[in-house]
C-alpha cells in the first residue's frame, strides 16, 4: 500500500485551523448582519415584539383579527421588506408581513423577502404547499424550537442557491426531498443553523441536509437531529460537495438512520452523516446516539477530512447486515480521506468490523485522549478496527469484544501501528463457529509492518484461544514493546499475554513486566511459527507469579529464536505434567540467555528451564530454588558460568545434558572505610562481585548480581542482607584498636571471609627530579573520615619498595631533622631529598610513604602503603653560583627552615660558601631554556 507524506497530516491541521478561522468570519457576518437588522427594526416604530410573552403574542393575534378588512387593501405589498413577521395562526399572506399584521405562509413572505432581509416566526405549525427557494441573503427566526414547526408535508423544506441563509430557533419536521429533506445546499451557499431541531425528515441522499454542491458553508450549533431517515446516504446530513466545510458544534444526532444497501456503491453509509468528494467536517462537543447504518453507524467518511476535536460521544449507534461488505464501523467508518479523532468517548457501539471505529483507508489516522467502553465488533475491532497507518496516545480501551482484537484490530501491508500512554483493561476476543479468538486486547495481521506498543498497561484482558492481551497473526510483522504493564491476563490455548506466530515475525520487548498472566501454554508468551522462526529479542523483563498448564509457564518458545538478557523469573509454575516453570523451548528452537533471575519456579520437569533446542546456553545467571531442579535438556545446554545456590563445584540441578559444574566463586571487598581515631568506628560499605572460572581456568568477572547473603562481623556488628545489590552500607560499633576484622559472608550456607583494614591513607603525586638537584617529596596523611591527621609516631619513605628513610616525628608540628629534612604539620609532610649519583641513576622509580607504628595513645597502627606513584629522574642541571655576591637573600627563619615556597616560584640553592639560601626568579638569575642559569 502506498504510503502517505506526513505533510498531509499537517494539511489537516490546517483545515482545523482554517476552519475555526471561517466560523469567527461567519460569526463575524452574522454579527454584521444582526446589527443591521437591528438597526432597521429600530426605525420602525411597531417592532417591539415579545416572544417570551404569550399574552402578547395572543394580544396581537386579536389585533390582527380585528383589522382585517384594512389589511387586505395594503396585502399587496409589505410596508418594511426587511423585517417580515409572520404567524401561522392569525397571519394572512394579504397583510404588509408586519409585527401587527403577520403573513401566514412561509412560502409567501419568502417571495416577499428581500436581500439580507430578517424573518420572525410566531409559535404556530407552518404546513408548506411547496418547495420555498431562496435565492437572497435571508435569516429565519421562530419564537421557539419546541412550539414554531415548520411542516415540509413530504417536500423538501428550503434550497438554498448562491444564498446566505440563516435559520434560527424552530423545528423542521416531515420535510422529503433526493438531496435533503429539510435543506437542499446548491453552489457558493452558506447556511447558519442555530438552535433547531430536525425531526422525522426523509430524503434519498441526507436525510435533512444535502449538500452535493462546491464552495459552500455549512455551520450548525446547538441543534438536535432526531428520526431522520435517507435510503442511500447520510441519515441526517450528506456533505460531498468539492472545496466544503461543514461544522458542527454542541449538537445531539439521535435514532438518524440509512436504510438502503449496496455493495459496489456508497449506498447505506453515514446513519447520521456522510462526507465525500474531499469535503471536510469539523465536529466539537456532539453527541450520536441510536444511530444506524450498514456502514458508519453514525459517520462515514467517503473521501473528506473529519476533524473531530473535543467531547464528541458515540452511543448504542450500530452498524449492522448480513450482506459481504457492510457492518464496518458501529459509530464511524472512515472508507477513504482523513480522520482525526480527539477528546471522545464510544460507548456500546456496535458493528462487524469496528464496533466503535473502523478505519479502512489506508490514510494515517490519529485518535488521542479517547475512551472506548464496552463496543462490540462481530469480527474485527471491538474498539477499532484499523487499515493503514495508526496511531493511539493517551486512550482508554475498556470491555470491547470482538473475534480479533478486542480492543484494537490492524492489518494492511506496510501499515504502522503506534500506541503509547494508554490503557487496555478487561477487553475479549471471542470465538463462534470456530473463527478467531485471537488478540483480547490487540490483533495485528499487518505484512511488513512495524507496531509500537510503548508505555501501555493490559490488565485483565482475556481471548477464547490466544494471545490474551497481544496476537499476532500474520508474517513479517515486527512488534515493539517496551516499558509496558500485563497483569492477569489469559488465554485459554496459548500466550496469557502474548502470542506471536507467522513466518519472519519480529518481537522486541524491553523494560516490561508480566504478573500473574495464565494459559494452557506461555503463560504470559507463546512464540510459534511453521517455516522460518520468529526472533525474539529481550531485555529488562519482570516474568512473576506467571501460570500455565502444560509448558511454559511464563515463556513457551516454539520454533523461535529467542536471546533474552537481564530479566526476573519468579515464581513462574506449570501445573498438571507441564515442563519448563519458567522457559520451555522446543527441538526447533534457538535459546540463548544472560543475565537472568531463576528463583522458585515450578514444575514437573525443568524448574526454571525445560530445552529441547539443538542450540542453548545461559550464563552470567541465578538459578536458585528451582523444583524439581533449575535445568532440564534432551540435547547437551550450555550453563556453565551461573550461580546455582550453592559455591561447591559439583552441581546437580540439571540434568546429564546440562553442562553446569563450573562453581561461582564471591570475591569480597571493601567499598569505603571510616575511622575516626578518637571516636568508634561508625560505618562500612562493603560489596560482593560474582566470579567466574572461564574455559580457560581465568577468574573473571561473572555478574554484578548478588543472591540473599547475610554478613555477619565478628566483632558483634549487626547482619545485613544483600538482595539484586552490589553493595551495601553497614553501621556498627566497633573499638579504634581493632583495625582489622573479619567479616563472615553467608551465601545459601556457603560461607566466605571478608578481611577489612582500618588505617589512615596517604595522598602523594607522581614527581621528576634531576641528579645534583635536592627533590621536595610532599605528602598528607588523613583520616578515612577525611580529617588531617592529629598525632603520629613514625613516617617510614620508601623508593622502589626499599626504605629510604625512617623519622620518628614526636609531635603534632614534627621536627626539623636536618640530616631527613622530614616535616609535617597536621598531617602534611614535606621530604627533603638530594639526588645525588651515588643513591640515583637516571630512570623511573617507584616512592611511597608508609605510615607504621604506634600512635600517641600506644595503639598499634598496621603498615598500609599507598598506591606507588612514579619518581622519575633525569640528567642533572648545572647551576653556577658567584661567590662574591647575593642578591635578594631571603631566609625563613620565622616559619621553617630549609621550606620552599613552590607557588612563589623560589628556588633553593646549596652551596660550599653558604647554605640555605633563596634567590628568586626575577633577581640575577636568567632563565634559558627553562633552567635557571646564575650569571657571572
Amino acid at each position: 500500500m502506498k504510503k502517505i507524506n506526513s505533510k498531509k497530516i499537517l494539511f489537516l491541521v490546517f483545515i482545523i485551523t482554517l476552519s475555526s478561522i471561517l466560523v469567527m468570519s461567519c460569526v463575524s457576518a452574522n454579527s454584521i448582519n444582526d446589527t443591521t437588522t437591528q438597526d432597521i427594526a429600530n426605525d420602525n416604530q411597531n417592532s417591539n415584539l415579545d416572544y417570551s410573552t404569550s399574552s402578547d403574542i395572543t394580544s396581537v393575534n386579536n389585533s390582527n383579527s380585528q383589522s382585517k378588512t384594512n389589511d387586505l387593501e395594503t396585502s399587496t405589498k409589505s410596508t418594511n421588506n426587511y423585517n417580515i413577521y409572520v404567524n401561522s395562526i392569525s397571519g394572512s399572506d394579504t397583510n404588509p408581513g408586519t409585527e401587527t399584521q403577520p403573513y401566514k405562509t412561509i412560502n409567501y413572505a419568502v417571495k416577499k423577502s428581500n436581500q439580507n432581509s430578517s424573518m420572525y416566526l410566531y409559535d404556530g405549525t407552518y404546513t408548506l404547499t411547496g418547495q420555498i427557494t431562496v435565492n437572497h441573503d435571508l435569516s429565519i427566526t421562530g419564537q421557539s424550537k419546541i412550539n414554531t414547526i415548520i411542516d415540509g408535508n413530504s417536500k423538501t423544506v428550503f434550497q438554498l442557491n448562491n444564498s446566505v441563509f440563516t435559520i434560527k430557533n424552530l423545528k423542521i419536521t416531515n420535510g422529503n426531498g433526493t438531496y435533503g429533506g429539510a435543506i437542499k445546499v446548491k453552489e457558493s451557499s452558506t447556511v447558519n443553523i442555530d438552535n433547531i431541531i430536525f425531526e422525522n425528515t426523509k430524503g434519498t441522499t441526507g436525510g435533512v441536509i444535502g449538500n452535493v454542491a462546491s464552495n459552500t458553508q455549512i455551520i450548525i450549533n446547538n441543534s438536535i437531529f432526531n428520526n431522520n431517515k435517507a435510503s442511500n446516504m447520510g441519515g441526517a446530513i450528506l456533505n460531498s460537495g468539492i472545496n466544503t466545510v461543514t461544522i458542527i458544534d454542541y449538537c445531539n444526532f439521535t435514532n438518524n438512520q440509512v436504510t438502503g444497501f449496496s455493495e459496489t456503491t456508497n449506498k447505506g453509509s453515514g446513519g447520521a452523516i456522510y462526507i465525500g468528494n474531499q469535503g471536510t467536517i469539523l465536529i466539537n462537543n456532539t453527541q450520536f446516539t441510536g444511530n444506524t447504518a450498514f456502514r458508519g453507524g453514525a459517520i462515514y467518511n467517503a473521501n473528506g477530512i473529519i476533524a473531530i476535536y473535543n467531547n464528541l460521544t458515540c452511543i448504542n449507534n450500530n452498524a449492522y447486515g448480513t450482506v459481504t461488505g457492510n457492518g464496518y464501523g458501529g459509530a464511524i467508518m472512515i472508507a477513504s480521506g482523513y480522520t482525526n479523532v480527539t477528546n471522545s468517548y464510544f460507548r456500546n457501539n456496535s458493528g462487524i468490523r469496528g464496533g466503535g471505529i473502523s478505519i479502512n483507508s489506508g490514510l494515517p489516522v490519529l485518535i488521542s485522549n479517547t475512551k472506548f467502553e464496552k463496543n462490540q465488533a462481530i469480527a474485527y475491532g471491538g474498539g477499532v478496527s484499523d487499515f493503514g497507518d495508526l496511531t493511539v496516545i493517551n486512550s482508554i480501551f475498556i470491555n470491547n469484544t470482538a473475534k480479533l482484537g478486542g480492543g484494537l484490530f490492524n492489518t494492511g501491508t506496510k501499515d504502522d501501528l503506534s500506541v503509547c500512554n494508554s490503557q487496555f483493561i478487561g477487553n475479549t476476543a471471542t470465538k463462534a463457529a470456530d473463527k478467531y479468538g485471537y488478540g483480547g486486547a490487540i490483533a495485528g495481521y499487518g505484512r511488513e509492518s512495524i507496531y509500537n506498543i510503548d508505555n501501555v498497561t493490559f490488565i485483565n484482558n482475556t481471548s477464547s484461544v490466544s494471545g490474551g492481551t497481544i496476537a499476532s497473526v500474520s508474517e513479517k510483522l515486527t512488534w515493539k514493546i517496551n516499558n509496558s504493564y500485563f497483569s492477569n491476563n489469559m488465554a485459554q490455548n496459548q500466550g496469557g499475554s502474548i502470542y506471536i506466530g507467522g513466518n519472519e515475525s519480529n518481537l522486541y520487548l524491553f523494560c516490561s513486566d508480566f504478573i500473574k498472566n495464565n494459559a494452557k501454554e506461555g503463560g504470559a508468551i507463546y512464540l510459534i511459527t511453521n517455516i522460518t522462526k520468529v526472533l525474539f529479542t529481550a531485555n529488562h523483563l519482570n516474568f512473576i507469579n506467571n501460570t500455565a498448564q502444560y509448558n511454559g509457564g511464563a515463556i513457551s518458545n516454539q520454533n523461535g529464536t529467542l536471546s533474552l538478557k537481564i530479566a526476573s523469573f519468579i515464581n513462574n509454575k506449570v501445573s498438571l505434567t507441564g515442563i519448563g516453570g519458567a522457559i520451555y523451548s522446543n527441538i526447533t528452537s534457538n535459546l540463548s540467555l544472560e543475565q537472568i533471575d531463576f528463583r522458585n519456579n515450578t514444575a514437573n520437569n525443568g524448574g526454571a528451564i525445560y530445552n529441547e533446542a539443538l542450540v542453548g546456553l545461559v550464563k552470567n545467571s541465578n538459578l536458585v530454588n528451582n523444583t524439581p531442579n533449575s535445568i532440564y535438556s534432551t540435547h547437551y545446554f550450555d550453563a556453565r558460568y551461573n550461580w546455582w545456590g550453592s559455591n561447591q563445584g559439583n552441581i546437580t540441578s540439571c540434568n546429564q545434558n546440562v553442562n553446569c559444574t563450573c562453581p561461582v566463586v564471591f570475591v569480597s571487598m571493601v567499598k569505603e572505610v571510616k575511622y575516626n581515631s578518637n571516636t568508634n568506628i561508625t560505618k562500612f560499605l562493603i560489596g560482593l562481585d560474582v566470579y567466574q572460572y572461564n574455559s580457560t581456568g581465568e577468574l573473571v568477572i561473572l555478574i554484578r548480581f548478588i543472591p540473599a547473603v547475610t554478613a555477619n562481623f565478628s566483632n558483634g556488628a549487626p547482619s545485613i542482607t544483600f538482595d539484586r545489590r552490589s553493595y551495601a552500607e553497614i553501621s556498627f560499633t566497633g573499638d579504634k584498636r581493632n583495625l582489622t576484622n573479619i567479616i563472615n559472608i553467608t551465601v545459601d550456607n556457603q560461607k566466605t571471609e571478608l578481611h577489612s583494614y582500618i588505617t589512615n591513607y596517604i595522598e602523594l603525586k607522581d614527581m621528576d627530579g634531576r641528579l645534583g638537584d635536592y627533590l621536595i617529596i610532599n605528602a598528607t596523611i588523613r583520616e578515612c573520615l577525611g580529617e588531617k591527621i592529629n598525632k603520629i609516631t613514625q613516617i617510614v619513605v620508601k623508593i622502589n619498595g626499599k626504605t629510604f628513610k625512617v623519622v620518628d616525628l614526636l609531635n603534632q608540628t614534627g621536627t626539623q631533622n636536618e640530616t631527613t629534612r622530614i616535616f609535617i604539620k597536621n598531617g602534611d609532610i614535606s621530604v627533603k631529598l638530594y639526588i645525588n649519583e651515588t643513591l640515583f641513576s637516571p630512570r623511573n622509580y617507584t616512592l611511597s610513604i608508609v605510615n607504621v607504628g604506634l600512635d600517641a595513645s600506644n595503639n598499634t597502627v598496621y603498615e598500609r602503603a599507598v598506591t606507588e606513584k612514579n619518581l622519575n629522574i633525569t640528567e642533572g642541571n648545572q647551576i653556577n653560583l658567584s661567590t662574591e655576591t647575593y642578591i635578594n637573600t631571603q631566609y625563613h627563619e620565622e616559619e621553617y627552615e630549609n621550606t620552599i615556597d613552590t607557588t612563589t616560584g623560589d628556588i633553593m640553592v646549596y652551596s660550599e660558601l653558604k647554605k640555605d639560601t633563596i634567590f628568586e626568579k626575577n633577581s640575577d638569575l636568567t632563565l634559558i631554556d627553562e633552567e635557571f642559569i646564575m650569571e657571572e
